[in-house]
């Protein structure tokens, strides 16, 4: 009864990841040896939350970490949320997978949370609060020391921002019944980006208190894993893709790398879309790798990609600012780019709220949405991925979410050819798609 309640896909090694997202040899290992030494640091916080930017690797991390635990027997269980599976962007079947997951790393837990499901055959309509006492507390406090305090034995939460917005909070809170609990010693580690649904639950007591953080950024040398990641990975395609025959001598060009990593912007997800393209046996890499550099994108190359921004982008607040969404992402990477906020010694959310004439709090709110691909400081908000900008002005990749650069252009000039002290540009709302 237990197995058919949970999610089959959402373990870290579930049968239908034959393509897992691992990390490449020799990569990220400042980062996943941080992470290792958490894991044995019987003074380090119970929990560890590993954040990052859409695409900056943070489910390759958790899946390393995951096999890395396994391997040394201290995996206890993992949940893997997936926005595009049902059975695992919800909560619903949350501690039943772990709980059974649990079963296999402590297999004397087994029959005594088997009697707990047969004692209440409708403990999986039971709120999670109940699943969590009967099924893993209460079955676990009945086991010897020896075999439940085994140090240490870890819990791996990844992509908690594809789990449902009402839930995620959700989550952080049975995780905190589970610590409160116990006295087991076991860790806890969550990997998601950092919206502000998310970070307000890791800033509030008692989490605060109990959390070491990880930020993906440039500390842990992502630019120089990514380069490692590219250059073996286009060599393994010279050496091996059917149609190397027909490669130039000097394929891949000079600065080809470079260039790649250049427009990564540290996010590994744009690297790994384009060796996944380029390694098409049915296609010629020389005339990808061409296309891409020349940012051509007449066959979609980036359509994964493309599918994670517009999911950003379509969701980050409710449909009556869907449209306003697009609009601030458009000029926060144009002002940005030509202008810089800083230029004025301006506000961002002010310039931004004048050119659009919408109320700041709505700026603020929905570039608090947008944390995952934006970064705001009192001066400036930069924009993580310079790809974005590729798919949000070409009509071919962003369909309905699509901007006319060059308008957007003109209601920069706009705005610095009038007053700012006025009550801000008019807006004419032809740049955008509708």
């Amino acid at each position: 009864m237990l197995a058919a309640a949970i999610s089959p896909s959402a373990p870290y090694d579930a049968g239908h990841a034959f393509d897992p997202p691992k990390c490449h040899p020799n990569t990220r290992l400042a980062v996943l040896h941080r992470i290792l030494n958490w894991t044995l640091g019987r003074r380090e916080a119970p929990v560890m939350w590993l954040y990052g930017a859409a695409g900056a690797g943070k489910s390759s991390i958790a899946w390393s970490t995951a096999e890395m635990c396994a391997t040394k027997g201290i995996l206890l269980a993992s949940f893997f949320f997936c926005r595009s599976d049902p059975s695992r962007n919800n909560i619903k079947n949350f501690i039943a997978t772990l709980a059974f997951t649990i079963t296999l790393s402590i297999p004397e837990s087994r029959p005594l949370i088997d009697h707990a499901v047969e004692r209440n055959p409708h403990i999986f309509s039971r709120s999670l609060d109940t699943q969590l006492l009967d099924l893993i507390l209460d079955p676990l406090s009945q086991l010897p020391q020896s075999q439940t305090h085994r140090s240490p034995y870890v819990i791996i939460i990844d992509g908690l921002d594809e789990c449902l917005k009402p839930e995620q909070k959700v989550v952080i809170r049975l995780l905190n019944s589970i610590l409160k609990s116990t006295t087991l010693g076991w860790k806890i580690l969550v990997a998601s980006r950092p919206e502000q649904a998310i970070q307000i639950s890791f800033n509030a007591p008692p989490t605060f208190s109990v959390t070491t953080r990880i930020a993906l950024s440039d500390d842990f040398e992502a630019n120089n894993d990514i380069q490692l990641f590219l250059g073996e990975s286009l060599r393994k395609i010279k050496l091996y893709h059917p149609r190397n025959a027909f490669f130039p001598p000097d394929w891949p060009p000079n600065g080809a790398v470079i260039e790649l990593v250049r427009k990564s912007s540290g996010q590994f997800i744009y690297a790994a879309t384009v060796i996944k393209y380029l390694s098409s046996d049915y296609h010629d890499p020389h005339v990808r790798l061409n296309s891409i550099l020349a940012n051509s994108t007449r066959d979609l190359p980036f359509a994964e990609l493309d599918l994670l921004y517009a999911h950003i982008l379509t969701n980050a607040a409710g449909v009556d600012l869907r449209e306003i969404v697009r609009e601030i992402i458009a000029l926060c990477i144009l002002y940005h780019s030509y202008i810089k906020f800083g230029a004025r010694e301006r506000d961002p959310c002010e310039v931004l709220s004048i050119i659009l004439g919408i109320d700041i709090e709505d700026v603020t709110f929905i570039l608090a949405e947008l944390s995952s691909i934006v970064q705001v400081t009192e001066t400036s908000v930069k924009v993580y991925h310079a790809s974005l900008g590729d798919f949000l002005f070409d009509h071919r990749r962003s369909d309905d979410l699509w901007v006319d650069e060059q308008l957007v252009l003109s209601d920069i000039a706009c705005f610095h050819l009038q007053s700012l002290s006025s009550n801000g540009t008019s807006k004419s709302n032809t740049y955008f798609q509708t």
